[in-house]
């Protein structure tokens, strides 16, 4: 298997730990089927501590040192879930303003399909999932798929149309050699990459599903189908090297 090649798209995913994205949990966007979602506040100082520990948590992985990153994630988690527990209200985690509101209106809309009355959601800030997300890369790190895939899938849970956190999710099957669990991840990754925080993320999220969809392809000896995802991936980033790697090792398997 050739070597995992995933690590530059998680560094521009964690960014937003940076940015306004982070910012969200002071004023957490709430809505009901009545009530359209509140204007996000400043962080308050416990939010931005939580953003803090992330920042270590990202360090600790870039040093090696995943069952740190594991420490400081969950310290993260622990916060958000005493925060947030009525079990009344479901609750979203967001890395943009355009996948805060795709979750508020698909609420609303599965409650009148339904007939549920005034459904209640919060979207709390990135950092909740984004804890799950990086304790779940550690656990890639260490090579434990089961707790990996467990922490993506809370991640998931709270961010549905993540595109880096499915992402993610396909390369523990990817790593375990589950061609069909590793596309079909992929490919949702691949419809997701609308709601990603910025211009860049969406680039690299796309390329890098494209791209895990093509290793496939290319381990499945379908070389035609995969060289043609790999041009839109130069298309997208024209000088990836990854891309330019795995271009040639389709030519030289033919």
């Amino acid at each position: 298997m050739r070597a995992r090649n995933f690590t530059a798209i998680f560094v521009v995913a964690l960014c937003a730990l940076s940015g306004n994205a982070m910012a969200q949990d002071a004023g957490a966007a709430a809505t009901s089927a009545d009530t359209p979602a509140s204007v996000p506040s400043p962080p308050d100082p416990e939010t931005q501590q939580q953003a803090d520990k992330l920042k270590e948590a990202m360090a600790a992985l870039q040093t090696h040192d995943p069952k740190r990153t594991i420490r400081l994630a969950n310290e993260v988690i622990v916060y958000y879930e005493a925060k947030y527990k009525d079990p009344g209200t479901t609750y979203y985690s967001a890395s943009s303003p355009a996948e805060s509101l795709m979750y508020l209106m698909s609420l609303v809309a599965d409650a009148k399909k339904s007939g549920q009355k005034n459904p209640k959601a919060v979207v709390t800030a990135y950092e909740w999932a984004a804890a799950h997300f990086m304790k779940g890369y550690a656990y890639v790190e260490l090579e434990d798929f089961g707790n990996a895939r467990r922490s993506l899938q809370k991640a998931i849970d709270l961010a549905p149309a993540n595109a880096q956190f499915q992402i993610e999710m396909g390369q523990t099957y990817l790593m375990t050699r589950n061609w069909d669990e590793a596309m079909t991840w992929f490919k949702r990754a691949e419809g997701s990459v609308a709601f990603a925080s910025d211009e860049q993320a969406r680039n690299f999220q796309t390329v890098h599903a494209l791209r895990g969809q093509a290793f496939i392809l290319i381990e499945q000896r379908k070389l035609d189908e995969a060289e043609a995802l790999l041009n839109r991936c130069k298309k997208i980033l024209p000088d990836d090297p990854r891309t330019d790697q795995e271009l040639e090792l389709i030519r030289k398997s033919r």
